[in-house]
């Protein structure tokens, strides 16, 4: 098996766009997010039936569109203010122009967040409920998302002297960390398979907010790690410590993760002592 790594791959260029009309273009990376943001509905459906009070999958059809439009309408937020907040204050303008590229994940998941509460509340769904089966199905648009990153030679990793580096011309002719594929694989494949085991084999989803705190750590977690491999934005570089912007992002994520899992955890124990009245 090793005998295939014998060398580093040189990465053919692909147009990133499908179809060009103009000065627009429909990229693989765009057809990636929405093939997955549909497969993670139906995953949705799929994982319900675990729940206490499973919802139903007419009201998790009717959330798509508001759900997406905020998910996306975070991901450019996020990238604008998370990355080139400097650039973009001087060109407000251009942070419309999403068909550029440039969205961020974390500013994806706050606006996902953010749709599903709107939803929710609208239409008296429990938000936890509803938030628990959002987190495991996101790793689905995550790792075909990092696909696309890899196909279209964007996002690479540091440079390697293992015989697995990869060249991607357009970048130069230094072998990297398939840095894409490593995400793929920790944040997409291993972070659903454990998500989905706790669920099949546990009672977890019978205490709303657990498995979207363990999906929000264990993605924390895994993008930290993989950082060490990718290599950094050009106009941000290393930031304190040695970390990147992921990175620092990444903290706060497991911090804010392993905070809300504890107060939860307590708060199902402070319930579940409390006896019933005697009559």
């Amino acid at each position: 098996m090793w005998q295939l790594f014998t060398e580093p791959y040189h990465f053919p260029y692909y147009d990133p766009a499908l179809v060009r009309i103009g000065p627009f273009a429909v990229h693989y990376y765009a057809l990636a997010y929405i093939l997955g943001l549909f497969l993670a509905l139906y995953n949705v459906t799929y994982i319900t039936k675990w729940q206490k009070d499973p919802i139903s999958r007419t009201k998790i059809f009717a959330s798509f569109n508001s759900v997406l439009l905020a998910t996306i309408i975070g991901g450019r937020l996020g990238y604008v203010f998370f990355y080139q907040a400097g650039y973009y204050l001087s060109h407000p303008i251009e942070a419309f122009y999403i068909w550029q590229g440039g969205m961020s994940f974390h500013g994806g998941m706050i606006g996902c967040a953010l749709g599903i509460l709107y939803y929710c509340r609208k239409n008296k769904i429990n938000y936890l409920c509803a938030m628990d089966v959002t987190a495991i199905s996101v790793t689905i648009p995550l790792f075909l998302g990092r696909l696309s990153n890899y196909i279209n030679g964007e996002l690479w990793g540091r440079p390697t002297n293992g015989d697995w580096g990869v060249i991607f011309s357009r970048v130069d002719n230094v072998p990297r960390h398939p840095s894409q594929l490593y995400e793929a694989a920790s944040e997409g494949i291993l972070l659903y398979l454990i998500l989905f085991l706790i669920i099949r084999f546990s009672k977890i989803l019978h205490s709303p907010g657990l498995i979207a705190a363990l999906f929000v750590a264990g993605y924390g977690i895994a993008r930290f790690f993989v950082e060490f491999f990718r290599e950094p934005d050009s106009h941000l570089g290393l930031l304190t410590q040695g970390l990147s912007r992921g990175q620092q992002l990444a903290m706060l994520q497991i911090l804010f993760a392993i905070g809300l899992f504890v107060f939860m955890m307590r708060h199902y124990r402070s319930h579940s002592n409390v006896r019933a009245p005697e009559k």
